[in-house]
């Protein structure tokens, strides 16, 4: 049990880390906050023990924010299930008792990186899907294309241009598969050749 409190109210939440500073949305993520003053006892006027629990609350840029009951919690650890639906963004972790709150930890919730289409037309290659996030162009920037035909062979891809949604790229030949690899991650997908378009 948690050290008494006077009835005054129950001592203010503190939180000090998370045990992640980001999940993937599209994915529950467990969150584990640790800190200080999560629970406690007050003394009721009746001299009763009246014991104090939290909640945690997600706060989005837009001010838009998301309750969470714990899973788990003690003095100084609370634990919580991100739901897969939340929007990616930066959010506001806080730790809430009664009416105290604690301080604000950045929890960012990163889109899922992953292809919907890759066509390929002559040597032009376009690339569909989320989560690609912006292009390094520098080495070993960890940001870029590798690309292989059906012999497994490397094929030559310059990019030319890069958002979060959408990749276009130049081969020197039509490839069979394409990896994005993605400050998010890495996906790799079979290329639809498409005929050369008439003149």
């Amino acid at each position: 049990m948690s050290a008494a409190a006077p009835y005054s109210g129950p001592v203010i939440p503190d939180v000090s880390a998370l045990d992640v500073t980001s999940v993937t949305s599209g994915t529950a993520a467990t969150v584990t906050a640790t800190g200080m003053g999560f629970t406690n006892v007050v003394i009721g006027v009746g001299g009763e023990e009246i014991g104090v629990t939290s909640k945690v609350m997600l706060t989005a840029d837009d001010g838009t924010f998301v309750e969470l009951i714990p899973s788990a919690i003690s003095a100084t650890s609370v634990e919580v299930t991100v739901p897969a639906d939340l929007a990616p963004g930066n959010y506001d972790f806080r730790v809430v008792k009664a009416d105290k709150t604690s301080n604000a930890v950045n929890l960012r919730v990163i889109p899922a990186m992953a292809n919907q289409s890759i066509t390929c037309r002559g040597t032009s290659v376009t690339i569909e899907g989320t989560g690609y996030s912006q292009h390094v162009d520098a080495l070993n920037s960890g940001t870029g294309l590798s690309a292989t035909d059906k012999t497994g062979a490397e094929v030559d891809c310059a990019v030319r241009t890069w958002t979060d949604t959408s990749i276009s790229a130049t081969c020197s030949v039509c490839p069979s598969s394409v990896t994005v690899n993605s400050i998010w991650g890495a996906d790799n997908d079979r290329v639809r050749t498409l005929r050369p378009t008439r003149r």
